[in-house]
Formats: structure tokens, C-alpha cells, sequence
């Protein structure tokens, strides 16, 4: 049976027609390239080299295993290329999910740095509720997600959970609000504003704590899933609403929007933000690499 080993040293003497400079080229003395040579041609039953006084040739037959040498030593450089790459997690695919509330700004630090480091894999990006997002990781369509968690949620028992983001709730307003433009505030001013509620329990929950606790009529308040729409109707000047800070950093340095000054109670509450997978699973190289640099991105942002 042929050997890479012999494909390489035949390939090596045919190229450089010199079984002396072949030797060189893969490391071996002429006497153990020579016999190599010999075991091939014994294995195919006939000579592959013709010695001329210049230079080594091809034989007929050499000519036409040369040019299987050539494609399977480069199929195997490129199998082999392909398996490293697998393993150090630089190729494969990865199915991520994430909370509506790092659609802006939060996430596209990490993917960007994911695409940057990790060319080779390809990406899923999903958003969705908490609750759908735990049942395709449950189920196994998707790797791992970035959201928030209830005690009640099921399912939570087959999930690894750990903290990823604390983000802290403010109230904003777009810059063309009458509101924005007053230093202090209080709860009272409020009244009468319209708000844009993220429709979640969490962030249902924040906003009738918040109203409550201060007296504010909570029937003005409309409730949507689109988090792209409270973003875009707050910038409109036009209603308030209560958002995690890291959310609407960038809008906030801009001068987009402005955190109001309230005197109030009710927003010591935090969004927490888990990154979570299945629990006791080995998970693929380009799972793991994504994992890290994802982290690693939202880490960053969070410090910033």
C-alpha cells in the first residue's frame, strides 16, 4: 500500500529532478530517500524514475502518479488545514440569541468583533422573548443567548446561567421634549407625559412600580415589543420611557436624548442580562470561541 510519506519523497525527487536535492527538501538522507522510491515502485510494480545524465525524470507511469501525488498531497494539506481550523474553533456554525434590549448598540460591538476574529464561522443572530429563546436553546437549535431570566421560567434547570450585564434603568426623553430641557425634576412633573413601555414582564413591571410609587397615572402608557419603535418615537420628542442606560449610551453622548433628573422612587430595580447554554453539553470550538469573544465585547461596552 502506498504512503503519503513515499507520495511526498517521489513528488519531491520528480519536481527537483535530483534525488540529492530532494533529500534536502524533505529532511531525509539520499540512501532512506532512494529505498523509499524503491518500496513505491515495488508497491506499483514497475519503475517511476528514469536517472538521464542531467537530470532525474518521470517515467510513463511516474508522469501519471505524478499527477495524483500533486492532487493528494494538496487534498490532504487542505484536510488537514481544515480539521485545525475546526479545532481552534475559526470555521463552523453558530446559532446565537439575544434580548430585544441589546438590539441597539450593545450587540453590534460583539458580532462585529465575532466576524472580525472569526471570518470562517457562520453566524445566526436571532432576537425574541426570553421564554423562546430558553426553549430553542432547550431544544437544541440554538447554541447559546444573551437574556434575561424569571424563576419561574422552565426549562431553567438544563441551563448554565451566569451574569453577564447589570444595567441600570433611567428615564429619557428626546431632546425636543418640554421636559428635556429642565435641570430638576419632580415625580409630579411627570404627570400627564406619555410613556412607551417595553412589552416584557421586566420592563412592565419597572414602569407600574415606577408610577405607582409616584402617583403617576399609568393609563397614558403604551406597551409595544418593538424596541426600534420606543428608540424612534423617543428621539421624536414625543414620549418618555424607562430603558436600561448602556441601551441608549450612544444617544445619550450624542445629545439625542437626555436622562431626566427625576426626584423620584421606583428605578432602583436593574436589568439583568444572563449569558446561558445547556448545561453539562460539550459545546464546538467556534461555540466556544464565540462565547468568549462575545463576552469579552459586552465586557468592554459595559466598561466604557
Amino acid at each position: 500500500m502506498m504512503e503519503l510519506r513515499q507520495l511526498r519523497h517521489f513528488l519531491a525527487v520528480a519536481e527537483s529532478g535530483s534525488f540529492s536535492a530532494a533529500a534536502d527538501q524533505v529532511y531525509v538522507s539520499q540512501s532512506a530517500l532512494t529505498r523509499s522510491i524503491q518500496h513505491l515502485e515495488v508497491t506499483l510494480g514497475g519503475p517511476l524514475l528514469r536517472r538521464g545524465m542531467r537530470r532525474t525524470v518521470p517515467t510513463a507511469a511516474g508522469e501519471q502518479l505524478l499527477q495524483f501525488a500533486r492532487m493528494i498531497l494538496q487534498d490532504c494539506t487542505e484536510a488537514a488545514a481544515e480539521v485545525q481550523a475546526i479545532k481552534s474553533g475559526a470555521v463552523g456554525e453558530v446559532t446565537l440569541g439575544f434580548d430585544p434590549l441589546l438590539a441597539f448598540h450593545v450587540l453590534d460591538t460583539a458580532l462585529a468583533r465575532l466576524s472580525a476574529l472569526a471570518p470562517g464561522v457562520a453566524i445566526r443572530a436571532l432576537q425574541g422573548p426570553s421564554a423562546d429563546l430558553i426553549a430553542a436553546i432547550d431544544a437544541g437549535t440554538m447554541d447559546f443567548a444573551i437574556t434575561r431570566l424569571s424563576d419561574d421560567m422552565p426549562g431553567r434547570e438544563h441551563l448554565a446561567c451566569d451574569l453577564l450585564l447589570s444595567l441600570e434603568p433611567v428615564i429619557v426623553a428626546g431632546r425636543k421634549h418640554p421636559l428635556a430641557r429642565r435641570r430638576a425634576l419632580e415625580a409630579k412633573d411627570l404627570i400627564g407625559s406619555m410613556w412607551l413601555v417595553a412589552d416584557d414582564p421586566e420592563s412592565v413591571e419597572l414602569h407600574e412600580r415606577f408610577v405607582a410609587a409616584n402617583g403617576i397615572p399609568p393609563s397614558r402608557a403604551v406597551r409595544t415589543n418593538s424596541l426600534a419603535m420606543i428608540r424612534d418615537q423617543v428621539l421624536g420628542g414625543t414620549f418618555l420611557s424607562i430603558l436600561p442606560e448602556l441601551v441608549v449610551r450612544r444617544e445619550l453622548r450624542h445629545k439625542q436624548m437626555r436622562r431626566l433628573d427625576v426626584r423620584a422612587s421606583g428605578t432602583g430595580a436593574k436589568f439583568m442580562l444572563y449569558l446561558v447554554s445547556r448545561r453539562n453539553v460539550r459545546q464546538p470550538p467556534a461555540v466556544v470561541r464565540a462565547i468568549e469573544v462575545v463576552r469579552d465585547a459586552l465586557a468592554v461596552e459595559r466598561g466604557r
